[in-house]
């Protein structure tokens, strides 16, 4: 794999660990989430992890017009590395704006708006559909990854 091609692929994961801890925050049990007590534990600035995940979306479609100018070709391994690294690129974006869009909804319901609990669950059940659509293209990422640093193929293996 080529020195560019590493740094998308770094660049792609740093976007996915801060995408990661924002939705740990989000979604994992905490005590302020059991124990509602107004005034004592601070809310959630979903306003803030809002704008920050838009900011990541933005930092793939950087990443992949980088790729794009890289013009990969399919018959090469770090050409096939690209190609889906853009995919996964594309994926990554679709369930980072969907889980934007639930923390403005829930920014908006922070501040006295409406957000009925039946939406918030069909909007979060979405997000997990797109979120395992980008896991499944993150696997093929690995393997070829796996394989490109091995200098084996998988048939190599499996001999």
């Amino acid at each position: 794999m080529n020195p560019e091609t590493r740094k998308c692929a770094r660049d792609v994961f740093d976007v996915l660990k801060t995408h990661m801890s924002i939705q740990d925050e989000l979604f994992r049990p905490t005590m302020r989430k059991i124990i509602r007590i107004p005034g004592f534990y601070r809310p959630v600035p979903y306003d803030e992890r809002r704008d920050a995940l838009r900011k990541l979306s933005e930092e793939l479609l950087e990443i992949r017009t980088r790729i794009r100018g890289m013009k990969p070709e399919g018959d090469t391994e770090n050409g096939r590395f690209l190609i889906s690294l853009r995919a996964y690129c594309s994926s990554l974006s679709e369930a980072i704006l969907a889980l934007s869009d639930i923390c403005g909804r829930l920014a908006d319901k922070s501040h006295g708006g409406d957000y009925p609990r039946a939406s918030y669950e069909k909007e979060v059940d979405a997000f997990r559909a797109l979120e395992a659509k980008s896991m499944e293209i993150g696997k093929t990422l690995n393997r070829l990854n796996r394989k490109d640093a091995s200098g084996k193929t998988a048939a190599d293996i499996s001999r």
